[in-house]
């Protein structure tokens, strides 16, 4: 899912790997003075990266939050394979509301249009559970906690 949009609209690009990367096909985008190629890969194939062994920098260093858990023992794979079932579940169910949604650029832009519309509320909805579960699940970053949502 990091490959294919679902979690993230773009990857970054190493420094020095840019010509390789547009060789490949990928367009780069220049933000805060760092490039980045855009997801989804046009190499991700059903789940597979169809240039594995020359995928990218980033493709080969990235782990996302599940598989390190993993890694150190803390998610048994039956355990880690659930957790990818519902993460797809998630997508699907997003997908059944708008055919956009699968996409994390396409989410962030229909937020925007949706987000306090009555008449999409299944739709919103639906894209906060994927991206929430896949901030808990999948996404490296540290999710804030208020006090009182710990209580």
């Amino acid at each position: 899912m990091c490959c294919d949009g679902t979690m993230y609209s773009m990857g970054k690009a190493e420094p020095g790997e840019e010509s390789r990367i547009a060789a490949h096909g990928l367009s780069l985008i220049e933000h805060d003075g760092q490039r980045y190629f855009s997801m989804p890969c046009r190499h991700s194939c059903e789940g597979r990266c169809a240039i594995y062994e020359e995928r990218f920098a980033k493709c080969r260093s990235y782990k996302c939050k599940l598989l390190k858990e993993y890694q150190l023992g803390g998610t048994s794979p039956e355990a880690a394979h659930e957790i990818v079932q519902t993460a797809l579940e998630l997508r699907s169910d997003a997908l059944a509301a708008h055919p956009d949604a699968g996409l994390s650029t396409d989410r962030t832009r229909l937020r925007s249009e949706f987000g306090r519309s009555k008449d999409h509320r299944d739709l919103v909805l639906r894209m906060a559970a994927l991206d929430y579960y896949l901030d808990v699940h999948f996404r490296n970053k540290e999710l804030q906690v208020t006090p009182e949502q710990r209580a």
